[in-house]
């Protein structure tokens, strides 16, 4: 203290900010004094906080903080063999801050599972390093799919599993035409917010309803597939099928009203056994359907038909339909007969099966009208006014109209004696 230099052994931080100087003495004049200067002291680097592992999902941001006295240089440092060799962080993409306390990855990029970073701090021609951090990757929710479609009657239950890797929560929503809304704990419905939904009570107004989960896991949220719920009631005949006699030849449908959603049809007809077997002859289409078309022969005349529905585990079977087809029967017209009151071939008259209606006329050749008759059991006895006409060629004009047609016809008839 008493030379020209100044030696401080042992500084403490009692000295910091310190003001030292000088003051010289000589022998001539009075003594002078230096300018002060102050004494900063610092402390040697000393970890107040050391970086803690982390875990982050994969396009995150995380960020390595530190706290140190003593210290103003840092340089992270990471390492992606587990610790064995270690290389300095630039200040380049993902990373920033990687000379000061604190270091910031950002996006968390997904070969970064289990790298470790650490920081070396200096000060006071000191370094220092601290703990390692582990940089650990949250896992990644991946989902299964549900089924696209179920099918339930009325009142049944209904379970739906989810399968979900790393999930931490779930919420089934549903959605009956207004859009998607959380599954709510009510009656009937339990398992919301797990990975096992059940409907134990399945309502008829859930046909075509909508079903989704929402899966939420560390890092994302995923929605499931969509399952489609389909409502099936049980048949219920409203009509029995009703049938009139139809002509051969024409197409005509055998409709049954029913009430039952999903609810399936089997056309049936009664074998030579007495046994009702599945329909499946030419001319029956839509033998699986409420309505029956058919495409009439004369050979279905006298079919025994029925209509059977089934669903859910339930059958109802319609009253047993006879078919009948109507046909034209042929129609025979002689061209002569004979009048003589022998009792052979006394009659002009037509012959033909059933009762079709008639309108009957004979007329002279010169167009005047002789007799006229409605009556297919009768004819013309070849008499005019009481008295026998005179041999000779006479026209017919016969109309005859069945159930499914009405035809003319005209001709020439001799009366022969």
């Amino acid at each position: 203290s008493n030379s020209d230099s100044l030696v401080l052994s042992g500084v403490t931080a009692a000295l910091n900010n310190s003001l030292f100087h000088c003051v010289v003495s000589g022998t001539c004049g009075a003594p002078v004094q230096s300018a002060s200067v102050v004494l900063t002291v610092q402390n040697p680097p000393a970890f107040t906080q050391q970086p803690a592992n982390l875990q982050a999902c994969e396009g995150s941001s995380v960020q390595f903080v530190t706290l140190a006295t003593g210290s103003d240089v840092w340089q992270w440092e990471f390492s992606n063999d587990g610790g064995l060799s270690f290389q300095n962080v630039a200040n380049a993409a993902p990373f920033s801050g990687a000379t000061s306390s604190t270091l910031t990855v950002n996006p968390v990029a997904s070969n970064m599972q289990d790298w470790v970073f650490r920081v070396k701090a200096s000060g006071c021609g000191q370094e220092i390093t601290s703990a390692n951090a582990v940089l650990g990757l949250l896992p990644e929710l991946s989902l299964q799919p549900i089924p696209a479609e179920v099918i339930r009657c009325e009142g049944e239950s209904l379970q739906i599993p989810i399968q979900a890797d790393n999930a931490i929560s779930y919420q089934w929503e549903i959605n009956t035409g207004g859009g998607f809304q959380p599954l709510l704990n009510t009656v009937g419905v339990n398992g919301e917010n797990t990975a096992n939904l059940w409907i134990t009570n399945m309502p008829a107004s859930w046909h075509q309803a909508k079903i989704r989960c929402r899966v939420t896991g560390e890092c994302t949220t995923l929605f499931s597939t969509i399952l489609t719920v389909n409502v099936h009631g049980w048949p219920i005949l409203l009509a029995q099928p009703m049938v009139t006699p139809i002509c051969s030849g024409s197409s005509f449908l055998l409709p049954v009203l029913a009430q039952g959603i999903g609810i399936q049809y089997q056309w049936e007809i009664l074998d030579e056994n007495g046994d009702f077997i599945p329909l499946n002859l030419t001319g029956f289409t839509g033998v699986e359907s409420p309505d029956l078309s058919i495409e009439s022969t004369s050979d279905m005349n006298g079919f025994i038909l029925r209509c059977v529905l089934s669903g859910c585990d339930a059958e109802v079977a319609t009253d047993s339909i006879p078919l009948i087809i109507l046909e034209n029967e042929p129609v025979y017209i002689p061209n002569s007969f004979t009048p003589n009151e022998d009792q052979i071939n006394e009659e002009f008259r037509l012959f033909t099966a059933g009762n079709p209606k008639l309108d009957a006329s004979i007329y002279s050749r010169w167009g005047d009208l002789i007799y006229n008759w409605s009556d297919t059991n009768k004819g013309w006895d070849g008499k005019l006014n009481g008295e026998f006409v005179a041999e000779g060629m006479y026209v017919y004009k016969i109309k005859v109209e069945t159930a499914c047609e009405t035809k003319n016809y005209t001709g020439r008839i001799q009366v022969i004696r």
